[in-house]
């Protein structure tokens, strides 16, 4: 995952308001991990349409109190 797209993905999540609650953006190669201290049903529903949208897989888990996605880039996305 370029920076580019680590861009468009974190504005595109911006206009979602899943950041509002955030602790955490990290990038490391293809993965970007976002930390949340919560994380409710609602924010789970929009972070399944906003993948389904934007052709990206995640994965979750909590981490010492902190929840945390993993967002996997699909190799069909582009950035575009």
């Amino acid at each position: 995952m370029t920076t580019q797209q680590v861009d468009n993905i974190l504005e595109k999540l911006g206009d979602t308001a899943l950041l509002d609650n955030f602790t955490a953006v990290l990038h490391e190669g293809d993965l970007l991990h976002i930390l949340y201290p919560t994380f409710t049903l609602l924010h789970y529903e929009t972070l399944i349409e906003f993948c389904a949208e934007e052709e990206l897989f995640f994965y979750s888990a909590n981490n010492k109190g902190s929840f945390q996605l993993t967002l996997l880039n699909d190799p069909v996305y582009d950035g575009e």
